[in-house]
């Protein structure tokens, strides 16, 4: 697992067909790791075993993270001298704790023993590997407090790291959860105050730091550590020195101008060719001229002022006074007084005309070297762009405004355009890299505006709130609620208080998001400007209709109508959805089905008018994922009126929301179950719906199995099938999976011929091998005993064809050669050219990216043996490794290999996890194997996870052993499976295989 083995075991003879899950270790580290353990063995001869983590305190001088582990005794943490960084080589003591800890998880793998691999893993540095075993853990025991504290203590651990920053907000919600579980546990209090830390949340931090405090003796070193953290964040930090400000200096001049029109104008700074320009204007006029410049720049400084109050009316009159003075072209006041006005107008709603306007500002100041112009240019067309929803420009153009500001040295324009390319990534599904953003900004230095120290808070709090953390979104609301009451901004106010209920409701703290609110709308009365106030309404009426439905249904529809038609008017479709889900449950909390119907149909409405932009390949994710929730809302309500065929509908149209497996013509469901029975399951949050559909007809029933519980033992299988033996485990895990999403709908199924079995899979069941599922509660025959599985991607899509006709362009591609970072295969060609040896005609050679994209384009069947790098976040950045010219690897993307034709009817991939991916709803089917099927490719054999390079080759003999002769590739699998299993190959070597099935599409 982790590379703490013995040094026999330092190097296996066999390589994973995977990028591996955990770093290992040199090998003479393993060999520290194998003497430490042979002395540790002699020494216990004489002594009683201790646990591995009192070997491993015991082994350390010092604290060898920031965090703190449950059952770490206090020791000191030196943080490393600047420009050095700490050993690389952990003590051998904290290797051998390490290695006894990994041996017990590997034999025994209970929640305790992979809580102590997790910490001997952070203690030896292997970051990732703690993540994973603490990760596992938790699933196992996902009441223990202990393992939560832990858990954030490797996210802080790793969100040290460049790009990982969103495991920062993780470690404050596994901290959060920790605290809820055990509140007196300190572990839990010192990471959660940790990790507001991190997150810039000074606030919260010196709050948690004080509490975490007073749980310890006051002798304690946490005790003290955790007061040095309150006290240095409770001392405001120095502003960064800035350069000196040109605004104030101008203003200056400006104001004496206007007692006299020869007052010298100061010097100004030298980082941007526009005030050079202004000093020029000014030199170079004189008497009613020079008056006329100053005039302007005591306009355009009060538009200035009015925009950050803010009052836009007035910004807008003082800007286009400034405006209609005839200006030389290129006057550097004329450009000032354009930003300012398209500020406005952007800022008001007002800005979808604006366009050409920006990109003349745009071109001017670029002709004249006008960075600071040019850059507020550039991020207003990436605004315009944003709400536009082309989400890749609007990046594109933030990413060239935020280094125009840099380098300017504009602190808080780079601020603004940090904040808008973090919103523009989390709206592409890219949270990571928006985390990154969210936090970098931190680092910029105090921005002394309070409109953006309050934006820095409110967009991680949306985005936390999107990405289902609601304690990270309640952490940064309540700061940004103590931010604007120490400004005094009402406006400001407004938007925390309501971001706060939202984030209480999610946290069902139904008393408190009623409080905020009402809160929230006294603050609201006090508005004066109607451009401000009808901004802030619809969100605040969102937020209402959010709070109400807790506990009036009624007032939350009529809130949620009104909300509806404020946000129609600037064409929030994400926000629409929201809504009509928000609706239906009030409704359907009130007994009205018809009325639930009614709001979700207008749900899919919408969906239905922007299935030309959801069908690109880009369309914003979140869009998808607000789709699916009305679909599956529909899902649910028809079949809780016993409407199966209806639910089922409903429940292909959320499979598919992006359209890939819906043909011109409908697919009855007797073509559909031809070949055998077809399964679909839904989990909600309360409840499993499963339908079966055999010859034609509909059976449904409902298991009361809660989505989370359902996500952690499938999650705990996937898990435990990966370990060496562990057979009770192993066998608990699989009886808790087929006991609530299996055996419940064994009955309808029935006890004849199955034939193909054809599933269409929930996200959470999408790592399950249903093939090593027991048949039923006796337990003697499985479901490769009785059946060939088939997944696909929705209903429809499993009206699919059988196997290959006979003449058939095959290629059989291998790339075993290694490198970057990934082992040689050594039986990947020997595979390529037996398979090769099947078919006739059939082309054996290197899989390079020219040869596997022709090979697509060209054949019928296309086998790759070699290395997977799935991304099962983002399927579609996923890569193969393959061979270059100079024969090491390089990684392809999968796009540039989908690119071009798509011709080939079935792809073998005989690579690790590809059919691995994030539990995420709309875009049908899993990890690298989808976007196969989405490119066209009707059918797919991938793995589920790991798979060992001989018995992958083995596998694969068998597979296209039975392809050749003309069987379905499900059936191809189920033999394969079968063999395998005859031979005593372990389960987690032969359960992992699936068949996946479309359409074929041109």
């Amino acid at each position: 697992m982790l590379g703490f083995e013995l040094a026999r075991r330092a190097q296996p003879a066999v390589a994973p067909r995977s990028t591996p899950l955990r770093v290992p270790l040199l090998p003479s580290l393993a060999w520290c790791a194998a003497c430490a353990l042979t002395i540790a063995g002699l020494v216990a001869t004489v002594r009683p075993a201790a646990s591995p983590l009192d070997e491993l305190w015991a082994a350390l001088a010092e604290r060898p993270l920031d965090a703190r582990l449950s059952s770490m005794p206090f020791l000191t943490r030196q943080p490393p001298v600047r420009g050095e960084t700490a050993t690389a080589t952990p003590p051998w003591r904290v290797l051998a704790a390490a290695g006894r800890a990994e041996d017990d998880a590997r034999s025994h793998p209970t929640a305790l023993a992979l809580q102590q691999l997790g910490a001997a893993a952070l203690a030896a540095g292997q970051v990732d590997a703690s993540v994973q075993a603490l990760e596992d853990a938790a699933v196992a025991d996902p009441a223990s407090a202990a393992i939560q504290a832990d858990l954030a203590a490797a996210y802080l651990a790793r969100g040290a790291r460049p790009g990982r920053a969103i495991d920062v907000a993780r470690a404050y919600e596994a901290a959060f959860h920790a605290r809820h579980l055990s509140p007196h546990l300190p572990a839990a209090r010192f990471n959660e105050a940790l990790a507001l830390e991190r997150l810039h949340l000074d606030g919260e931090a010196v709050r948690a730091w004080n509490t975490a405090a007073a749980l310890e003796p006051a002798s304690s070193g946490w005790a003290a550590e955790a007061r040095r953290h309150a006290e240095a964040l409770s001392t405001p930090a120095d502003a960064t020195e800035s350069a000196p400000d040109a605004m104030a200096a101008l203003r200056g001049w400006a104001e004496a101008t206007a007692r006299t029109a020869d007052a010298p104008l100061p010097a100004l700074p030298a980082t941007d060719p526009f005030f050079a320009a202004i000093a020029a204007d000014v030199e170079s006029a004189t008497g009613d001229a020079r008056r006329d410049v100053a005039a302007a720049v005591r306009g355009l400084l009060a538009a200035e002022s009015a925009i950050a109050t803010p009052d836009y009316g007035a910004a807008d009159r003082f800007a286009s006074e400034v405006a209609a003075h005839p200006w030389p072209d290129a006057s550097p006041m004329a450009q000032w007084a354009e930003r300012l006005r398209l500020t406005v107008a952007f800022n008001t709603g007002r800005g979808a005309d604006v366009r050409p306007r920006a990109e003349r500002l745009a071109d001017a100041a670029a002709a004249r070297g006008f960075r600071a112009l040019e850059a507020d240019a550039r991020h207003r067309l990436a605004g315009l762009d944003y709400v536009a929803g082309r989400y890749d420009q609007a990046v594109e153009g933030f990413e060239i405004a935020m280094r125009l500001r840099r380098a300017v040295g504009n602190r808080r324009g780079e601020a603004s355009s940090r904040l808008a390319l973090g919103d523009a990534l989390r709206m592409l599904g890219r949270e990571p890299e928006a985390w990154e953003q969210y936090l970098a900004i931190a680092a910029i230095g105090r921005l002394d505006d309070a409109v953006l120290e309050h934006t820095r808070l409110i967009n991680p709090s949306n985005a936390s709130l999107g990405a289902g953390m609601a304690a990270t979104a309640l952490a940064f609301a309540r700061e940004a609620v103590r931010h604007a009451d120490a400004v005094g901004h009402a406006g400001l106010l407004t938007t925390a208080l309501y971001s706060q209920a939202r984030a209480e409701v999610r946290l069902a703290d139904g008393d408190a998001a009623r409080a905020s609110m009402a809160r929230c709308h006294a603050v609201f009365a006090t508005l004066g400007d109607a451009s401000i106030r009808a901004r802030y309404l619809a969100d605040i009426t969102q937020a209402d209709a959010e709070v109400q439905a807790l506990s009036a249904p009624a007032e939350a529809i009529r809130l949620a109508r009104e909300s509806q038609t404020r946000f129609v008017a600037v064409r929030a479709h994400q926000r629409l959805l929201a809504l009509a889900v928000t609706e239906a449950r009030a409704h359907r909390a009130l007994g009205d089905v018809e009325g639930a119907r009614g709001a979700l149909l207008r749900g899919v409405a919408i969906v239905d008018a922007q299935q030309s932009q959801i069908n690109r390949r880009d369309f914003l994710p979140s869009f998808v994922d607000a789709s699916w929730d009305v679909f599956s809302e529909l899902v649910d309500l028809e079949a809780a009126a016993g409407r199966a065929e209806a639910a089922l509908e409903w429940l292909d149209r959320g499979y598919d929301v992006r359209g890939h497996w819906h043909g011109a013509t409908s697919v009855s469901l007797a073509s559909v179950s031809q070949a055998g029975p077809v399964v679909a399951f839904l989990s909600r949050p309360d409840a499993l719906w499963a339908w079966v559909i055999r010859d034609g007809r509909v059976q449904q029933r409902r298991v009361a199995v809660p989505r989370a519980e359902l996500a952690r033992r499938a999650a705990r299988l996937a898990h435990v099938l990966t370990l060496d033996p562990a057979h009770d485990a192993v066998d608990m895990a699989i009886t808790a999976v087929a006991a609530d999403a299996w055996w419940p709908i064994v009955p309808l199924i029935g006890d004849g011929a199955v034939g193909r079995l054809a599933l269409v899979l929930d996200p959470v069941l999408q790592r399950v091998p249903f093939a090593l599922l027991p048949w039923d509660a006796a337990g003697g025959a499985r479901v490769v005993d009785r059946a060939a599985v088939a997944l696909c991607p929705s209903v429809r899509a499993c009206a699919a064809g059988a196997g290959l006709p006979p003449a058939i362009r095959v290629a059989a591609l291998h790339a075993g050669q290694g490198g970057d970072g990934l082992a040689r295969l050594p039986e990947a060609r020997a595979e390529a050219e037996r398979i090769g040896r099947r078919y006739a005609g059939a082309a054996v050679d290197v899989a390079t990216a020219d040869t596997l994209a022709q090979a697509i384009a060209t054949d019928d069947l296309v086998h790759f043996a070699g290395h997977a790098v799935p991304d099962e976040r983002y399927p579609g950045r996923s890569q193969l490794l393959l061979a270059s010219a100079a024969g090491d690897g390089v990684r392809v993307p999968l796009a540039r290999l989908l690119e071009g034709d798509v011709r080939a009817r079935l792809v073998v991939l005989s690579a690790c996890r590809t059919s691995r991916a994030e539990a995420r709803r709309g875009d049908g089917g899993a990890g690298v194997a989808g976007e196969f099927l989405r490119a066209g490719v009707a059918q797919v054999i991938a793995s589920q996870w790991d798979v060992r390079d001989d018995l992958a080759a083995e596998a694969m003999d068998d597979v296209h052993e039975a392809l050749g002769t003309g069987a379905a590739p499900w059936d191809a699998v189920r033999l394969a499976q079968q063999r395998l299993r005859a031979r005593g190959v372990a389960a987690r070597d032969w359960a992992g295989y699936v068949a996946y099935t479309t359409p074929a599409r041109r």
